[in-house]
């Protein structure tokens, strides 16, 4: 009896930490398209040939960072979790759900927080409300597709293996 309790508990323990695992490739594969598309946009616009490559991924990379992307994604943790509990009681599938999950929780959060991430002196004063609204409309495709690779991955790390270990 006590054997499978403890099989139980290694059971459910490496769910949890394979849950968080995924979670957090996800992050990272987000943050990497979020980068990229930064990158690629910067390196499209005219007057940026002389710029070198390594400002670019440099800025990029900490426009991430200040702009609130990362922030977003890495709290967005606790109700991901949430919705990943509930998702029990949901009849869609799992490659449907996460990727979904992932979109609208990373274009709300990511809205909200560069919204309130710092803005130079030269930008005129907005509400939370209004500044949430520019993100989405600059970034909006952006946070979309980085928040549908999060879930993908997400979904891709825990979705059950065919093979079993026994």
């Amino acid at each position: 009896m006590q054997e499978l309790y403890r099989q139980k508990w290694f059971t459910w323990a490496w769910q949890i930490c394979r849950a968080i695992l995924a979670y957090f490739l996800g992050v990272i594969a987000a943050a990497i398209f979020y980068i990229s598309w930064f990158y690629v946009s910067m390196a499209a616009e005219n007057g940026s040939d002389q710029l070198s490559w390594q400002f670019k991924l440099g800025f990029a990379a900490t426009f991430c960072i200040i702009d609130g992307f990362l922030g977003s994604v890495l709290l967005m943790a606790l109700p991901w979790m949430v919705f990943a509990y509930v998702k029990r009681h949901f009849k869609l599938p799992s490659s449907v759900y996460f990727p979904a999950l992932g979109a609208i929780l990373t274009v709300g959060m990511a809205s909200m927080a560069s919204s309130l991430s710092p803005k130079p002196l030269f930008i005129e004063d907005q509400t939370f409300l209004e500044g949430a609204l520019i993100a989405l409309q600059r970034q909006g495709i952006c946070y979309t597709l980085a928040g549908l690779l999060l879930g993908f991955v997400y979904w891709l790390v825990t979705k059950p293996s065919s093979k079993s270990i026994a």
